[in-house]
């Protein structure tokens, strides 16, 4: 038997509110909102909508801090208060008892946030892992021109390092996105290395719109290397990702931070997404050229929003902890 369904119970008003957002936002927000408030009703245990009090929601929250870091909390408390808010402007019950609900601040997700930005020696060891499988195929002449074996003398896992590596080195060079380098079209990169020069740079598309995507001869090299030795098919697309037997695809975002993570599980190095090198990039940076261009080179809308970037990690904040703790031993 089917159990009854009480119009009032917090479940029902969790659907209502969930179908009314499917009209006004993406999928995936709205996935992320149901991902917030279903798990919310099983652990209330569905109670009617109008018994929900502050101190309900505060228990549920404090168990969330137990189990969850703080990036993975502040959202969902949002979620929440978004949710009672509604209740609230539908009349479907009195007064908000999210309202007082406070996500964790902004500075306690950053600092208690995994490290974005890799060490400068764990990425120099990632290339040279990868360079030391292309030795075979891969090598420089007297006048120090990069050369490379015939197609046929490739052998699959040889191409799909040589991908790898073009992919490490264009997001390394340019502080891209990954989402810019999956829509980074092949024309647009022969266009950029037809005329030899120290600084190359390309056109892309991302998450603020068209973006130009300075790089030097060194990724360059490996662009004339892929562009011998990559698969038959989906050629418009710079990178691709391909099995043998099946054809070419384009490399998601997804796929390419995947890729860097299993590169440098295999070298032996803490693995890293494809948006850390960005970050390092921007420390590159900021330590070379300072805030102003670095900002205009990573496309940014401000120097600010390269600042918030920039700020001190993991090891400057130990640095401090240390120059400014008591010094010297008690009882010596």
């Amino acid at each position: 038997m089917t159990p009854r369904i009480l119009p009032d119970r917090l479940s029902v008003a969790v659907t209502a509110f969930l179908a009314e957002k499917q009209t006004e936002l993406s999928p995936y927000s709205v996935q992320h909102l149901r991902s917030s408030l279903v798990p919310l009703v099983d652990a209330l245990d569905d109670p009617p909508l109008a018994a929900i009090t502050y101190d309900d929601l505060r228990a549920y929250a404090d168990g969330l801090r137990r189990k969850y870091k703080p990036g993975t909390i502040k959202p969902t408390v949002g979620d929440i208060r978004q949710f009672f808010g509604w209740c609230k402007e539908r009349k479907k019950r009195k007064g908000n008892p999210a309202k007082r609900l406070k996500p964790p601040s902004r500075r306690v997700v950053v600092e208690s946030a995994e490290p974005k930005v890799p060490p400068e020696e764990g990425i120099r060891r990632l290339f040279d892992h990868l360079a030391a499988h292309l030795t075979r195929v891969v090598y420089r002449d007297l006048f120090g021109n990069l050369c490379a074996a015939p197609s046929d003398e490739w052998r699959y896992d040889e191409r799909q390092t040589v991908r790898d590596l073009l992919v490490l080195s264009f997001l390394y060079e340019t502080g891209a996105r990954a989402g810019e380098l999956w829509r980074l079209g092949s024309r647009a990169m022969d266009l950029a290395v037809a005329t030899p020069g120290p600084v190359y740079c390309a056109s892309s598309t991302g998450k603020t719109g068209d973006t130009r995507l300075r790089f030097t001869r060194a990724t360059a090299e490996l662009w004339s290397i892929w562009q011998l030795v990559r698969p038959t098919g989906c050629e418009e697309f710079a990178v691709v990702g391909w099995k043998i037997g099946r054809p070419p695809t384009p490399m998601s975002t997804q796929t390419i931070s995947k890729t860097i993570a299993r590169r440098c599980k295999r070298a032996a190095v803490a693995p890293f997404r494809a948006h850390a090198l960005r970050h390092a990039k921007i420390r590159r940076g900021v330590d070379a050229v300072g805030l102003e261009a670095t900002s205009r080179l990573i496309g940014h809308g401000s120097a600010v929003i390269t600042a918030a970037y920039a700020v001190a990690g993991e090891r400057e904040l130990n640095d401090a902890a240390l120059a400014t703790g008591l010094h010297g031993r008690l009882w010596t």
